[in-house]
């Protein structure tokens, strides 16, 4: 490698012009300097074919022993049954899943096509079908491995671009159907619904047909048909019911065998309280129900008698507050856990002492844990924590102002400070102050089983910092559990607030909060995030 640059170091570090002697030998040195370049690159280029040749033996040494290392997996020595159960457990959120896990290798395939049950879901309409064949075959594929097996079909328009109606028809019309659940704009109810429950009245055990507002109008023939079979009140072992419809409906030709019902949702444009008092009356084994209902009818005829429905454990309204109170009034619930109010018109006024579904919560209210009121104010909430003892959950959704004579009636407020000297001789002798919970004017604990608290509203920045004492009085971090209090700790805490300047106001404090481990919010809601449900509810 050529040197010599040290005898031009009075030109390196200047900027005199060299001479020609000197630019010569400068000249030679450069060349020489290339010279070495290329041999370096040479040799680097050597280097890397022989790295890259490691690297590719590598691999194929990896590879071998991928392949022998699969010879001893534990996989090898799971019993098929089990690992069918695994593929079962896998594909409930993967549509096709059971096709994919059928083509690894022999072993799964064998255990894939061996459990019949992986096979018993149809779902259509979550991914694509370029054709009306493709669908028939993936149908007739899973009703093939399925085997004599009890079917559920669940069907969703958004990825099929045509009626698959008649496809549906051709390949399921003597198959037993123990699932049907329909969403659709675009099919045909009445001849699909017909196929299907050929064959089925016996074993079908979930029924639901949901569509849009003109493509549903054809589940009313669906029920008006004349021939016995079409009815639902053959269905004998039918344990839930979803049923949406969004155009007028004479609800007096829903027919079911609500004796088995467990759990029943109704969403339609038009509701008899009658007829829907009737159907409560006659499903004694009811959990859950939800209706769903725009315009009511027959809210004066006068209920004679109690309905006692002592399995109800979830109760969700999203109508008219008369229609909701008319109905909570004739209805004895009295291990009610959830219960959701949304209610579309004038808000209920819990605050009136003669109010229908005041008397309702207090009727149920020693076992009810979760709770979510629309169109609430500061007195509604001060009429309410007194009977709900034993809420664990609450939702708030204000049209109104959050202001702090909304919040103080969730606020705990402590009793005085005392010192150790203070307390009996069997106590532990400290120099420190600790918090003394006494039973006194000063000391309050409203609703002392909260967990999670939930506030939707318009809130001015200054409230917004009553929210953040109300979450404090309720909170502590783990370090001090060593004096607990004798109240459930606040987990979640969340106030959406409508306007987002404010929110800028407390974000310090959210900060902190959430720094020391407690999961609080304080955000702008976004349209669609109003939907009515529990964080804690049992599955």
């Amino acid at each position: 490698m050529s040197t010599g640059g040290d005898n031009f170091s009075h030109l390196i570090r200047s900027n005199s012009v060299p001479s020609l002697h000197e630019r010569n030998l400068v000249r030679g040195l450069i060349s020489d300097l290339d010279k070495d370049i290329s041999k370096v690159d040479l040799t680097i280029a050597e280097l890397r074919k022989r790295l890259n040749g490691f690297e590719n033996q590598r691999t194929g040494l990896t590879e071998r022993r991928a392949t022998y290392a699969s010879i001893v997996s534990p996989l090898r020595y799971i019993p098929l049954e089990i690992l069918g159960h695994i593929f079962i457990y896998a594909s409930a959120d993967d549509t096709s899943f059971a096709l994919r896990a059928s083509h690894v290798c022999r072993l799964w395939r064998q255990a894939s096509l061996a459990m019949s049950e992986l096979w018993s879901t149809i779902k259509v309409g979550f991914v694509s079908f370029p054709s009306e064949l493709s669908l028939e075959k993936y149908i007739e594929t899973y009703i093939h491995r399925a085997r004599s097996r009890p079917l559920s079909l669940i069907y969703k328009h958004h990825r099929v671009p045509y009626d698959p109606t008649g496809v549906i028809r051709k390949v399921a019309k003597d198959c037993q159907w123990k699932v049907i659940s329909l969403t659709s704009t675009k099919m045909s109810f009445p001849p699909i619904i017909k196929s299907l429950m050929a064959t089925s009245w016996d074993v079908l055990e979930s029924l639901t047909l949901d569509g849009c507002k003109d493509g549903f109008s054809t589940v009313e023939s669906c029920f008006r048909e004349s021939k016995a079979d079409l009815r639902l009140i053959a269905a004998s072992r039918l344990k839930k019911l979803r049923i949406a419809i969004y155009s007028p409906i004479d609800s007096r030709i829903l027919q079911a065998p609500w004796s088995q019902l467990t759990e029943l949702y109704l969403k339609m444009t038009s509701a008899s309280r009658r007829k829907i008092l009737d159907i409560l009356r006659q499903s004694p084994k009811l959990e859950i129900f939800t209706l769903n209902a725009e315009v009511f009818e027959n809210l004066d005829d006068v209920v004679a008698n109690r309905i006692h429905l002592k399995r109800l454990r979830k109760l969700h309204f999203h109508s008219h507050s008369l229609l909701i109170s008319r109905i909570t009034d004739a209805l004895v619930t009295p291990n009610l856990e959830d219960l959701i109010v949304d209610a579309r018109d004038e808000p209920p006024d819990f605050s009136n002492e003669n109010s229908r579904l005041k008397k309702y919560l207090k009727k149920c209210a020693p076992p009810l844990r979760r709770l979510w009121l629309s169109g609430v104010g500061s007195e509604d909430v001060e009429a309410l924590v007194p009977i709900l003892e034993e809420l664990e959950e609450l939702t708030l959704v204000t049209l109104e102002e959050v202001d702090e004579d909304m919040l103080l009636p969730l606020t705990v407020r402590y009793g005085p400070k005392k010192k150790v000297d203070d307390w009996s001789e069997e106590s532990d002798k400290s120099d420190d102050d600790i918090e003394y919970y006494s039973e006194t004017e000063d000391y309050s604990v409203p609703l002392p089983k909260l967990k999670v608290l939930k506030i939707i509203g318009q809130v001015l920045p200054h409230h917004q910092k009553a929210f953040i004492r109300l979450v404090q009085s309720r909170w502590w971090p783990d370090e001090e559990d060593v004096n607990p209090r004798p109240f459930a700790r606040l987990r979640s805490a969340s106030f959406q607030n409508r306007n987002e300047d404010h929110r800028a106001a407390v974000a310090d404090q959210v900060e902190a909060l959430s720094k020391e481990g407690l999961d609080i919010n304080v955000l702008m809601p976004r349209e669609g995030e109003f939907v009515p449900c529990f964080q804690t509810s049992d599955a």
